[in-house]
């Protein structure tokens, strides 16, 4: 949910003093007045809103089958593992 993006202010300054970091947050639970994207990242949703991904650093922190999915996502785009940095927290489902 919305309430559940762990440092978005911080998130947020960080991509507003730097105009080369974009963050594209993904709910899977949304409130009707939410305005950003729905669902669950996938290889269409990276495509869309990261055409030269193959050059961009991914960096995937949450729960571990979150981020093992996200480490099969986007070893199935190509990118290469130097560009995929992962941090599982355990504890979290």
């Amino acid at each position: 949910t919305e309430n559940d993006i762990a440092f978005r202010k911080e998130l947020d300054d960080m991509a507003k003093m730097n105009q080369n970091l974009e963050i594209v947050y993904v709910l899977n639970e949304a409130n009707p007045g939410w305005k950003g994207k729905v669902g669950f990242v996938t290889a269409d949703l990276i495509r869309q809103e990261t055409p030269d991904y193959v050059d961009r650093m991914f960096y995937a922190c949450g729960p571990p089958v979150m981020v093992a999915a996200m480490q099969k996502l986007v070893a199935s785009l190509g990118v290469p593992e130097t560009r995929l940095k992962l941090e599982s927290l355990a504890g979290h489902t």
